[in-house]
Formats: C-alpha cells, structure tokens, sequence
C-alpha cells in the first residue's frame, strides 16, 4: 500500500469544500465498486488457474487424465503457446482490477482514519468494518493485563510463516513459469519463431505486471529535496564546506547494505547533523583541554 497516495487521499477528504462531493453516497458506491472487483477478481482466478495447473501437470512426468471445463492435459499440450498467451492476457486484466481495487481501498482506509481522527483503536475498528484490514493484534483494555511470552511469540511466528508461504509460492509459481517457457522453447508446438514471440511476449507482460505492482505498492522511494536549497546557498557561500558534506553523504550511502543502497538515495542532511555533531564534540573536547592546562 501507497503511503503517500493515502496521505493524498486524506489530504483530498480534509478540503472543507469539497465535503458534499465526499458524502456517504459516494462511499456507498465505492464499497459496491468493491464487491463488484472483488467477484470479478476471483473469477479471473478461477479461470487462470486451472490453465496453469494443467501447463504444470504437463511438465511432470506422469499421466494424470482429467477434464475441466472441457480443459485436458492433452489439449494444453497441443496448445501450450495458446494457454500460456490466454493467462498472459489474464494477468494484465488481474493487474488492472488489483490496481482499482488497491486505489479503492486506500480511499476506504483514508476515510476511517478521518473519522476516527487520533484514536487507534476507532481507526482500526473502521478499517476492520471496511474490510481494509483483516487483523488485530489488540491490547488488553486493562491496563494491568499485559501480553504474554507464549502470545508475543505467535504473533511473530504467525507473521514469519506468512512470509514464507508467501515467499515460497512467488518463487514456486516463477519456477514453474520458467520451466513452461523453457519447454516451450525446446519442444515447440508450431515453429520457433512462434515459440519465441510467445516467450517474449510473455516476459514482457511479467514485467509489465511487476513494473506496476512496483509503482502502485509504493515500494520506491521518493527523493526528499527539501534540503537542496538550504544546501544550495551554503554550496555558494562555503563551496568547501558544501562538497565535504556530499562527499561524507556518498560515503555514508556507499557502506549500506545492497539493498538499502538500490532504493535510497545519499542524504546530505544526515551528513549534516553528524557533522554537526561532531565539531560540538571536538569544541567541547577543546575547551576541556584549554581548561585543564
């Protein structure tokens, strides 16, 4: 979820003049625009799965006979190219009705933080009502009452092994992707220049999807540039001072961890502070000595 498209959100239902647009009305028809993504969502689902199961059935091997929906492994084999373009196609319309059902929600979540204004617990009973937020991990009413050992503990385990599923059935349904495109391309049902558009056509909608998951989830950072003009006049006041600043700020950046360095950026105004902190540390250690002699 987009934390800066909610905070737009809430920012859009805060406008005093725009409160007649913002009604109950229109909630009400944004939580039936919901229902109706929703149903279309699992539909989408239900048809792509069974293509997808019947593509990975056909790489093992064994002989599974079965039919649904008049679908067989049979068929799928003589038209594997066929099937994996229909899911490929699938999975752009999942992706557009994921991205309106997502921007629904953010406006729902938006909405029950607004009512609910500074108290934790009402914000979180609305985005439950609302169905934005299936979870909550509460604290007792009783002050005196306090979580225990054994609950802390579940709660991350429970948050653990649902990373792990999770991690384990992207891998597993990317592995498995590769595989159907591999054998697409060494056993090709028509030539291989079909074999070869079909793959590429197909990658390049994966990573359409992964594009867009990527710009709707708020994953990528945005660039603080509140600092540029303060640093702006001390780059022509101080030009010294100014590029022993960047340069403690690239060095900072360098010694990040991979990933940290790939989706941030240098920021000067760290470098700044410790700098800062710093040359108080010396003054002071200065004048200790000054005194002491």
């Amino acid at each position: 979820m987009s934390r800066s498209r909610k905070e737009r959100f809430r920012h859009v239902l805060a406008n005093r003049s725009l409160q007649d647009a913002f009604g109950n009305d229109l909630f009400k028809l944004i939580d039936r625009r919901r229902s109706e993504l929703e149903r279309i969502r699992w539909k989408l689902i239900g048809v792509q799965l069974p293509i997808f199961l019947c593509l990975t059935l056909i790489l093992l091997p064994i002989g599974v006979k079965f039919s649904f929906l008049g679908v067989t492994p049979e068929s799928v084999t003589a038209l594997r190219e066929v099937f994996l373009i229909a899911s490929a196609v699938l999975g752009l319309a999942a992706q557009s009705y994921n991205s309106q059902l997502a921007y629904l929600n953010e406006m729902m979540e938006a909405r029950a933080e607004k009512l609910a204004g500074d108290n934790e617990d009402a914000k979180t009973f609305l985005r439950l009502a609302y169905g934005v937020e299936s979870e909550w991990w509460h604290d007792p009413v009783d002050k005196h009452l306090s979580k225990s050992a054994i609950r802390k503990s579940l709660t991350g385990l429970y948050f653990g092994l649902g990373i792990v599923i999770a991690v384990v059935v992207l891998c597993g349904m990317l592995t498995i992707q590769l595989l159907i495109l591999r054998d697409i391309y060494l056993h090709p049902n028509f030539s291989e220049f079909v074999s070869i558009a079909v793959i590429g056509f197909v990658l390049i909608v994966d990573s359409f999807i992964l594009v867009a998951f990527m710009q709707r989830s708020g994953i990528l950072p945005f660039i603080d540039t509140g600092w540029q003009d303060i640093f702006g006049r001390w780059k022509k006041k101080n030009p010294q001072l100014y590029a022993n600043l960047m340069q403690i700020a690239q060095f900072e950046h360098n010694r990040k961890g991979f990933i940290r360095w790939l989706l941030t950026r240098p920021n000067p105004v760290k470098a700044w502070k410790r700098a800062y902190r710093q040359t108080e540390r010396l003054q002071r250690e200065k004048a200790r000595q000054q005194q002491g002699e």
